[in-house]
């Protein structure tokens, strides 16, 4: 093999009225960008950031997922069949790197993803069946004695009313005689008030 010559005069190279020097050997920090920066500072910042992204994974079972190697924070994996991981009963789980100390946690389960959870397992829910909540409910408006005593009661424009009766202000019916003077008895069974109705007696001058 022939030996290459040593050249010790520089190579010159006129562009648009710029002098470039010619570098027989080129590395790439020689290597110029349109930016200015050199190609191999390019280089360390695309690797950079490349080294920087999370990547997820997908295993088969959990001691798939602890084979893995290289892990960055913020990687993630799939695992298939999460059944050795003590806090799934069966199906896949999802999981995040976290730190060398942490390691993997989990982040999602496929069986929570369709959960359906009854009354038994609502955590501090009322002392009481479902059925019961449901009769209470169906009973809201409900009342023995609605045909007797609340269907009686009505409005008008003289205010609330008892079996079409007006029922008294705030010291209910009055009447012009006292219990003592004749004619009380009459003029208490002219007011036809409603049983255990109070009244109050204003007696006349």
């Amino acid at each position: 093999m022939a030996a290459f010559p040593i050249v010790n005069t520089p190579l010159l190279q006129n562009i648009n009225g710029s002098t470039r020097q010619i570098h027989l050997e080129t590395s790439a920090s020689q290597v110029k960008t349109a930016d200015g920066s050199d190609v191999e500072s390019k280089l360390a910042a695309l690797s950079g950031s490349l080294a920087g992204r999370s990547t997820t994974h997908v295993a088969e079972d959990i001691a798939g997922r602890d084979a893995l190697s290289g892990m960055k924070i913020g990687d993630q994996v799939w695992v298939k069949d999460a059944s050795a991981d003590p806090t799934v009963d069966h199906g896949a789980a999802k999981y995040i790197y976290e730190s060398a100390a942490a390691g993997w946690v989990k982040t999602a389960e496929a069986e929570s993803m369709d959960l359906v959870v009854s009354w038994g397992d609502v955590q501090g829910r009322p002392d009481v069946d479902a059925t019961e909540i449901d009769q209470a409910v169906a009973k809201t408006h409900e009342h023995a004695n609605r045909t007797d005593v609340l269907d009686k009661l009505g409005a008008d424009a003289a205010g609330l009313t008892f079996d079409g009766k007006a029922v008294g202000g705030r010291y209910g019916a009055y009447v012009t005689t006292s219990p003592e003077d004749e004619g009380f008895e009459a003029a208490v069974a002219a007011l036809d008030l409603p049983d255990g109705a109070f009244f109050t007696v204003v007696a006349g001058a």
